[in-house]
């Protein structure tokens, strides 16, 4: 059995074995965390009760649907971290479009590396072709000043990050929980304990039984794959210097066994 936290604000110490309920603004949304260790069997049923018709009649989906996986055995091999950046890098677009994001805020609070810090992007294409010399967290440090803050980015509006809250933790692909390097400018979220997750940001909330698995699923089998596939497998699917961002996810999906048009499918539904 798992314990319950409700959290007596939004900073307050996550206690990150438990469920953990909170306020997240003023608004009036919640966030519900789940224990960062959630088994296959405990998530099969926390999507059960998440999308039951008692829950989809007292709630509604709100901003965004946030997911850590485990992948410290990333750490392996850096190139296979590098691969899933520049992978994720290439197909952001495609993949918004596939599975129908729609807020907004992902602009700034699950951004693509290009838009928050070209400066590390090309760091990392020139790593995938030259695996020697600094690490990846000696460079994460290094550049983490070229870092664009979203407030600077979007001045005017209200709902964008503060400096000080804004950094790493931002990206779409956020790895500051996997790499022992700042989240944050200035704020709570470098405090946490390095617990080797990585964390996908960019998917909108959902109440919907599919699509919370092929999210679930999607994010498992994108890190499964980095860690095992031979390095040469990812090499069609990266981001180098002078290519385009990828126009469908097909490619992607095909390479994690997705049924493309299935899945494709259930976000036209």
């Amino acid at each position: 059995l798992r314990t319950f936290n409700i959290k007596s604000s939004h900073g307050a110490p996550d206690s990150l074995n438990s469920w953990n309920w909170e306020r997240e603004n003023p608004r009036g949304m919640l966030e519900l965390s789940s224990p960062i260790n959630l088994g296959e069997k405990e998530a099969e049923l926390a999507i059960e009760m998440y999308t039951s018709p008692d829950i989809l009649e007292a709630f509604r989906a709100a901003d965004s649907f946030h997911t850590h996986v485990d992948a410290r055995c990333l750490r392996q091999d850096d190139q296979r971290l590098v691969a899933l950046l520049l992978t994720w890098e290439r197909f952001h677009d495609a993949v918004a479009v596939l599975v129908k994001v729609k807020r907004y805020q992902a602009a700034f609070y699950a951004s693509k590396m290009a838009a928050k810090n070209p400066t590390l992007l090309e760091w990392l294409q020139q790593r995938w072709k030259d695996p020697e010399g600094e690490s990846l967290e000696q460079a994460f440090r290094r550049l983490s000043n070229a870092t664009m803050m979203a407030e600077e980015q979007y001045p005017l509006d209200p709902l964008a990050p503060s400096r000080a809250r804004d950094g790493y933790r931002n990206f779409a692909l956020n790895v500051c929980h996997l790499l022992d390097v700042n989240c944050c400018t200035n704020c709570d979220k470098n405090n946490v304990k390095k617990f080797g997750g990585i964390e996908f940001r960019l998917f909108d909330a959902t109440m919907n039984r599919a699509r919370l698995r092929f999210y679930l699923s999607f994010f498992e089998r994108l890190v499964q794959r980095f860690c095992a596939a031979p390095l040469r497998e990812m090499q069609p699917l990266v981001l180098l210097q002078g290519m385009q961002a990828a126009t469908s996810a097909e490619p992607l999906l095909n390479f994690l066994g997705f049924n493309f048009s299935a899945v494709r499918k259930a976000f036209e539904e």
